[in-house]
């Protein structure tokens, strides 16, 4: 199971890969509203008992906080909740919660914990009893429980304008970190802020980075080119990345004190999509770059840089979905660039649309002018040209993979299979 959590129904496990909390505003009237909170919750398909099983979870009316009960919505927790089974007196065929397999079942008894708010998610707890109809094993009053990482999803608003949004959810919370977006239908939500690491708006964070985060399988960008396209010199950035990763002169050479493990630790940059997933950048003493994708408390490696690179890490169509997961465009163009060094452009890729979408990213930065943020470009392009040296396939049963052996998904193993896993999963794929 994955590191998000599992949903059992009787002596039967699921993997949770979707665990929302939610929110929405109503109420019997204008004049009577309340912020209603409930949670989402889909499982990953099993084969068992010559089926296939996929239990979706969800209860869309948990509890609920009145007009200026709430600052943020961490305020919430924890919290202990008890959902009625029929909370609508007036439709009492219509339960609270469900679980849908085969058909909508309501979940009944249900007791949920919430526990405290954790980088934007927090353990959650819900048991009850609900009914499958399968066969007679797992027919009807089996006990059902999820044990899960949930994170808020935000607040759907319809089809209004951002002014008339902001008016209705602020009488019952605090909007300073909340974003308001429009998805591809025009339907507006208030979703957590995307804030970036501070070091995001530093020029000495991107020339170090261009700095150590090639050289593996080509040329290094040149240093004194890069700097002056980031109008900084070429200098200024090394006490600044030795200050941010934690480096000291003689570290790396020093004996173990009694106790020390001699393992590095991270300065880590996250990016959290809104698929739920986060990319993660470690960013370490020794100028290794180590990248992941996080979900809940699972995590897997998809590269790193350094003298044993594990790259690339990434196809570049991949990097474009992932940087579309981001709401947030200029966070979204900062992790775009973040990922340079764990994406190379092999045989497939597509080298026409890649140069000047790299140039925009920079350019959406504010780090560089026009012609700075297309010398930007052209310094990754050439430090990671691997056209006709390496390419990718895909490879039934376990997703894409390189030829590069030495890359994460460098052949047809367990760690390739995992992180295109998460990988399609972190882009809203299935």
């Amino acid at each position: 199971m994955s590191g998000l959590g599992v949903l059992k129904i009787d002596d039967l496990e699921f993997e949770v890969i979707r665990c929302d909390l939610v929110a929405f505003t109503g109420g019997p009237d204008e004049d009577d509203l309340h912020l209603y909170w409930g949670f989402e919750i889909e499982c990953e398909e099993r084969s068992l008992l010559d089926d296939h099983w996929k239990p979706k979870a969800t209860c869309d009316r948990a509890f609920s906080t009145g007009p200026g009960e709430l600052g943020s919505w961490t305020d919430l927790l924890p919290r202990e909740v008890e959902v009625a089974d029929f909370p609508d007196p007036d439709q009492p065929e219509d339960p609270g919660a469900l679980l849908y397999v085969w058909s909508h079942e309501p979940i009944r008894s249900c007791c949920m914990t919430l526990g405290p708010a954790s980088g934007g998610c927090f353990p959650f707890r819900w048991t009850g009893r609900t009914d499958v109809n399968f066969n007679d094993q797992y027919g009807s009053d089996l006990a059902f429980e999820v044990e899960a990482v949930a994170r808020f999803a935000g607040v759907p608003m319809g089809r209004c304008s951002e002014a008339e949004a902001r008016e209705e959810l602020s009488q019952f919370m605090d909007l300073d970190h909340l974003s308001y977006v429009l998805d591809e239908h025009g339907v507006s939500r208030f979703v957590p802020d995307l804030t970036g690491h501070p070091a995001l708006s530093r020029p000495e964070f991107w020339l170090s980075l261009m700095a150590v985060g090639f050289g593996g399988l080509g040329p290094e960008p040149d240093r004194e080119v890069v700097a002056k396209a980031l109008g900084i010199g070429s200098r200024e950035g090394a006490a600044w990345w030795d200050d941010f990763v934690g480096y000291q002169a003689g570290m790396l050479d020093k004996p173990l004190a009694p106790g020390e493990d001699g393992i590095l630790k991270p300065t880590t940059i996250t990016f959290p999509l809104q698929s739920g997933f986060d990319l993660l950048l470690d960013c370490f003493p020794d100028s290794v770059l180590s990248y992941a994708l996080r979900h809940g408390e699972g995590k897997v490696m998809l590269g790193e840089t350094g003298g044993h690179f594990r790259v690339p890490a990434l196809r570049w169509n991949e990097a474009v979905d992932l940087r579309a997961a981001l709401t947030d465009a200029d966070l979204g163009s900062k992790m775009l660039l973040a990922m340079l060094p764990a994406i190379y452009l092999t045989t497939d890729e597509d080298h026409a649309a890649a140069l000047p979408a790299v140039e925009s990213a920079w350019l959406a930065t504010g780090l560089a002018s026009q012609q700075g943020a297309k010398v930007l470009a052209q310094q990754w392009a050439a430090a990671t040209d691997l056209r006709g040296k390496h390419s990718w396939r895909e490879v039934e049963g376990v997703g894409w993979v390189t030829d590069a052996h030495w890359s994460v998904r460098g052949d047809a193993s367990d760690d390739a299979r995992a992180a295109n896993k998460l990988i399609v999963r972190a882009v809203g794929g299935a």
